[in-house]
């Protein structure tokens, strides 16, 4: 709630006293509080019309102005409200009444959009300002309970920081690789060259086992020769002829069928498609700590939505297992279009859709970068550094070597939802240290400026 500072500094020099005494007044003599509700949002609205250089609360002030009309025309169930209901009748604290006010404000706006549609002009993940701008996320009651809830609440944390067709997306996240030039020559090679063959053609009604089987071909025919211990094709078909100098591959494709396949995440998935390290052992077992890329396929349009939804909840999953991964590419592949995806921290960026039926060179070269990558690349997480059951984490010194630290290998804390600081926590096996990993704010004095100040205070932390 860092965004709503002012506003919670404001309240305090001027309370919410005479709003909420008067609140309570009316439902305490009259049985309908639609009145006392309108009267109560509208002085809210008056609080927040002060701050209109501050993006966050100029948003609320929005929400709360677009809300009031439906109080009135009982579009919003009053179940809705009791939060704060209970809260204004129960004395909680002005803070409280925000937090309140502000939850409400988010889950209500989803009726509108989860979805920007402006085309924007950034690259997305690559700007630093965008960690400048997030915020903490409560997260609700019963938040991983049912499918249904975690949508909603997936939905509501990321309202607002969703944007679609990116401007220059292809350009900033595939033809800037290391690996561009070999993706062409791929993509070319499966253009000229048969494409998948007469068995696995690429058509717009493909189902789940279709898809998969188009997937491994492309792997064997033009790809399988970048393992690095293949010195030639896998088999005996048309391929993309290997240099010396040509990367590796990274990655393989893998699937799940059941709910136990995934280890080490928050609940249980199943994954249509995914890659991880093409250095681990064949298994039916997977963890989400080595989930690379995520991708989610239908042949229905009409569930366009639904599988975009389904994409966040896998990045959560890789986030929490992952928690000092700095962003995860994914995409959605519905009928005959293609949409990529790069989600951070601040919200998700995507490619629009891409029309792939004509032609896959954007399909064929971004699932061979997803293979080709870097771990730098991914954003994979370049700290902790696991040994069998070991972690070991290596602290920058400059341009020195810096020192290892053995850690336990689960943090003591971290994310749960996608837009945070990514505030994460790892301890060392005597219990003596601590370790913090989080986004910083250049707007705000540094934590480790605010625990050098009050250095000596006793509960107060070392550095």
């Amino acid at each position: 709630m860092d965004r709503f500072n002012e506003l919670f500094e404001y309240t305090a020099r001027k309370p919410l006293t005479p709003i909420l005494n008067e609140f309570k007044e009316w439902v305490n003599t009259n049985d309908e509080q639609k009145i006392a509700l309108l009267d109560m949002f509208y002085d809210l609205c008056k609080y927040c019309r002060k701050f209109r250089e501050n993006e966050a609360i100029s948003t609320l002030h929005k929400q709360l102005i677009e809300i009031l009309p439906k109080i009135n025309c009982n579009q919003v169930s009053i179940t809705n409200l009791d939060p704060l209901i209970n809260s204004a009748k129960g004395f909680a604290s002005d803070r409280q009444i925000w937090i309140d006010v502000i939850s409400i404000a988010d889950s209500l706006s989803l009726k509108t959009s989860l979805i920007s549609t402006d085309p924007q002009t950034s690259g997305g993940p690559q700007k630093s300002s965008n960690v400048n701008l997030m915020r903490d996320f409560a997260e609700p009651v019963g938040y991983n309970k049912k499918t249904a809830s975690l949508t909603e609440a997936l939905k509501a944390e990321l309202t607002g920081n969703i944007y679609k067709s990116v401007g220059n997306f292809w350009e900033v996240h595939f033809e800037s690789l290391a690996c561009s030039f070999l993706t062409t020559r791929i993509w070319k090679s499966y253009r000229d060259n048969g494409q998948c063959g007469r068995d696995n053609v690429f058509i717009d009604q493909m189902d789940e086992a279709a898809m998969r089987r188009w997937f491994y071909a492309l792997h064997d025919r033009y790809l399988s020769q970048f393992l690095g211990d293949a010195e030639e094709p896998i088999r005996d078909e048309p391929v993309v002829v290997r240099s010396a100098n040509n990367p590796k591959l990274r990655g393989k494709f893998s699937y799940t069928t059941i709910l136990t396949q995934l280890k080490g995440g928050l609940t249980s998935q199943k994954l249509d498609f995914f890659i991880e390290n093409v250095a681990l052992p064949e298994s039916d077992i997977h963890e989400w700590r080595e989930v690379r890329v995520v991708g989610e396929f239908t042949c229905s349009s009409g569930q366009k939505g639904e599988k975009a939804h389904q994409l966040m909840k896998y990045v959560r999953e890789i986030f929490y297992a992952q928690p000092l991964r700095r962003f995860v590419h994914g995409f959605c592949l519905h009928k005959n279009h293609l949409e990529l995806w790069v989600v951070d921290w601040s919200g998700g960026y995507s490619s629009g859709e891409i029309k792939i039926i004509e032609s896959q060179e954007k399909l064929v070269r971004a699932l061979s970068s997803y293979m080709l990558m870097s771990d730098e690349e991914l954003g994979l997480d370049s700290f902790v550094r696991y040994v069998g059951q070991h972690a070991y984490i290596t602290i920058p010194d400059g341009d020195n070597t810096g020192e290892q630290i053995e850690v336990v290998p689960e943090p003591v804390a971290r994310p749960v939802t996608i837009y945070s600081r990514g505030n994460t926590c790892y301890q060392t096996p005597d219990g003596e240290y601590l370790i913090k990993f989080s986004w910083g704010n250049d707007i705000k004095r540094s934590e480790i400026d605010a625990l050098r100040l009050a250095k000596g205070i006793h509960g107060v932390i070392n550095l």
